[in-house]
Formats: C-alpha cells, structure tokens, sequence
C-alpha cells in the first residue's frame, strides 16, 4: 500500500489555524465508532466508493493519507478519511497519518469541513449553516468560511441576514406566530425586514392570512414604492387589518331584542326601539365589556360579604 500525503485536507487545516504532523500508528489504534459518528450526518459509508478506493489501491495507485486525532485515552478518531480506512486498512495493518491537535469545537469543524472537501453528505443549507455557525464560534472570517465549506461569499453575507431576521423575529413575536413564519417568505422582505415594526406586522399577514409568496412579493412592491417608513408599515398594517380581521358572528334576533331591552335598563337609552338603532362602535363595545366585567366582579365580591 502507497500512501501520500493529503494535501488538499493540510491546506484546509492550515487554513483553520490548524497544523498537522505526521505519525505511523497501528489501525487497531482507530476508534471505528466514535469515526463513524464524527462523518459528515452520520451517513453510513458506501459500499462502491470503498471498492473503488480499493481498487485503486490495488492498481498502485497512492492514497492520500487519513487526517485523525488523538484522544486523551490514547486511540485515535478518524476526522477526514473514513473510506480510505474501510478500503486499505485492516487491525494488523501500520498507516501514516496526519495527526491534528485541537479543541472540541475545532475538531467538530474538521470532521465536517474534510468530509465536504471529499465529497460526503452535507447539503448546501448545511454547509451554510455549518459555516455561519464557525464564523461565529471561532471568529473566522466570511471569505475563510467560504472556502472552507465551498460556498459563496455573497451566500453566506445572504445567509447571515436570513439568520438575523430569524432571530429578531422570534424575539418579537409569540412562539406560535413564529413557526407558521416559512423562511422563504422572509427573505423576500429584503431591506424592509430592518424595521422591527414591519417584520413583525408582515410576520402577523404571513401566520393569519396565509400569504402565499407571490402575495407577500406584491405587497413588498406596494410597500418599498413608499418613501417613508411610515408608510411602508401602513401598507403591511391595512393588510393585516383586511385580510386578519375576524368575520363578523350572526347573532340570533331574540339575542338581539334581549340585548336592546337590557341596555336600555341599565344605560338608561331612550328611544332605543331595534338592533340597528343602537349604532354600537366597536371602540364603545370595548369599554362596556371593560365596565361590564368590573361591574361583575365587584358584585360577585359583595356577594361574598355579609350585612
């Protein structure tokens, strides 16, 4: 067996901040199961990649060594490699490795940035996310999270303001009005997603109404042809109001007659005949349910007292 050094996966390491050296140890040394677990998702090896890999090496062909580190019991855990292993090494056998010295964190990474450089499992969401998610922990820049996980830098900046968005709406909105929010309709807010006040009033369209995008994309239209902010809410807020208002209840005619007579008891209406005369506001129906409930929970205290 020819193994060469892997490096495509040094430079990736190097770009972390993280240097390699190189050992000999002896496969029995790997820790199969803690490896497979620390495969990008977990996805079980494949079979032809592992017959392809072998055959190569077969034929002569130089295999670029596993990337591992080592854990404070002793063993090692595959990072990078985990089909090299299953096709050119069995427990008898002495591999060179690259061998990396890191935090935790830092070997989370390289377990899935070096399963992305050949290839295995991640999807583009994924990538983005792991990469959003290194910038933050580790400190690293957009364009090195870029590379690092082979996505754009224009995705990431894209995906940086979807997370933020995400995060601003969860924090001004009930839990309930969040998950009905789709991530695909916020990222058609654009600039007007800034404004608190509009996040959340087009959030509130989105969850009631049940805005399809194309809906949400004529309103966000309607809204940025507006010059002030001002404005712009005022077109999301008409839009809650038409569309999140709640369809008014058929009350029964003996209800209504009942109602008419007990107001004109107790608010003293004069020349209240009908239903229709009463002209209620829905303001004015606020207060006498306000008056109304005060007025009933004072009674039932009375109630209580003696003498």
């Amino acid at each position: 067996m020819k193994w060469i050094d892997d490096d495509a996966a040094k430079v990736v390491l190097l770009d972390m901040g993280l240097e390699t050296s190189d050992e000999v140890i002896a496969a029995m040394e790997i820790d199969k199961v803690k490896s497979a677990q620390n495969r990008a998702r977990a996805t079980p090896l494949d079979d032809t990649r592992i017959e392809g890999i072998s055959a190569a090496a077969e034929k002569g062909v130089p295999i670029p060594k596993i990337v591992v580190r080592k854990e404070a019991k002793g063993a090692y855990v595959i990072a990078g490699g985990n089909h090299r292993f299953a096709a050119c090494a069995t427990d008898r056998d002495i591999i060179p490795v690259h061998v990396i010295q890191c935090t935790d964190a830092e070997f989370e990474t390289a377990c899935r940035v070096l399963n992305t450089v050949v290839g295995v499992g991640m999807t583009k969401d994924e990538r983005l996310a792991a990469a959003l998610d290194d910038i933050q922990r580790l400190g690293i820049t957009q364009a090195m999270a870029a590379g690092l996980y082979g996505v754009s830098r224009s995705q990431i900046a894209k995906a940086a303001v979807d997370q933020d968005t995400r995060r601003r709406v969860a924090a001004i909105l009930p839990a309930h009005v969040v998950k009905q929010v789709p991530k695909t309709h916020l990222r058609h807010l654009g600039d007007l997603s800034r404004n608190d006040h509009i996040l959340k009033a087009a959030c509130m369209l989105i969850s009631n109404a049940k805005l399809t995008v194309r809906q949400l994309l004529e309103l966000t239209k309607e809204a940025k042809a507006k010059h002030t902010e001002a404005d712009q809410l005022a077109v999301f807020e008409d839009a809650v109001t038409m569309h999140c208002s709640e369809r008014p209840r058929v009350i029964p005619r003996r209800k209504k007659s009942e109602f008419a007579s007990t107001l004109k008891r107790i608010k003293n209406l004069e020349g209240v005949q009908s239903w229709s005369a009463l002209e209620i506001e829905a303001s004015e129906m606020d207060v006498w349910i306000k008056q109304l409930d005060e007025a009933i929970s004072i009674l039932q205290r009375l109630s209580k007292v003696s003498g």
